[in-house]
């Protein structure tokens, strides 16, 4: 079923394009720019779509249905919850990445280590309760990417930077953010797993430090230079701050009950 609705999808967008390029060179920069924004409005949400697609294989295989039932409600409950979080951040927030930064990050921190991933055998089977592991795997990520890059947006508009260099601080942001949560995703280390998570992180590296004018980067001016430095200790501190928060709120908890 996963593969037919990836199908379909594909022809379906290869008509729109199709129609989309009998209509002119204007309309098909704008259908570029608004896929863009929609791939990545959308990403959260296919992105639940295959980890539930493996989620109901792997209880389908178990006879376990009751399991895929449940699962099934609770990932419409976060998909939907998701949703409706970014839509009404996207309407009171300005759109701080251009669409070819959004490309090149995401391939690096999620697309091409999702294929080397996806050849590691895995004969585990998914325990426990989906939402409640999904919400705390995915969450200290989400805020931290959000958290990071709202605060180089603000930072670059103080500093009067222009819109490709903020855009570039906050891709910055973002790919520092993806990369800390792949290397989070990928414990326990392996061989492979080190050699993907050094490798994207190279790549990223080169992708900033040796912009090309095909990828609208804006890094060696002066204030550029001081707001990407930044963001990207901002991002980092930022998934910190969340993954050791309930560490620190249970000493917390302890050193008052023991005063009591």
């Amino acid at each position: 079923p996963s593969g037919a609705t990836q199908a379909i999808f594909s022809i379906a967008m290869l008509a729109v394009q199709s129609i989309t390029n009998s209509l002119g060179e204007m309309v098909i920069a704008c259908n570029v720019i608004i896929m863009r924004v929609d791939g990545f409005a959308m990403m959260p949400n296919m992105s639940f779509g295959q980890a539930m697609s493996v989620y109901a294989g792997q209880n389908v295989g178990a006879r376990l249905p009751e399991r895929v039932k449940s699962g099934v409600k609770q990932g419409l409950l976060l998909a939907g919850g998701t949703a409706t979080v970014l839509t009404a951040l996207f309407t009171t927030l300005s759109y701080p990445f251009q669409p070819v930064h959004l490309t090149v990050v995401m391939a690096l921190t999620v697309g091409i280590p999702s294929f080397f991933f996806a050849l590691e055998p895995n004969k585990e089977r998914i325990r426990g309760d989906f939402l409640k592991t999904a919400v705390l795997t995915a969450l200290p990520g989400g805020l931290a990417a959000f958290g990071a890059v709202a605060l180089a947006q603000l930072a670059g508009q103080a500093w009067a930077l222009t819109p490709v260099q903020i855009s570039t601080v906050c891709a910055a942001a973002l790919a520092t953010v993806g990369l800390l949560v792949l290397g989070k995703v990928c414990r326990p280390m392996t061989p492979m797993r080190w050699g993907v998570v050094i490798g994207c992180g190279i790549l990223l590296a080169l992708v900033f430090l040796l912009p090309t004018p095909l990828l609208a980067l804006d890094v060696y001016h002066g204030k550029t230079a001081l707001v990407l430095v930044a963001a990207v200790l901002s991002g980092g501190g930022f998934l910190a701050a969340l993954e050791y928060a309930p560490c620190f709120f249970r000493w917390l908890r302890g050193i008052i009950k023991g005063k009591k």
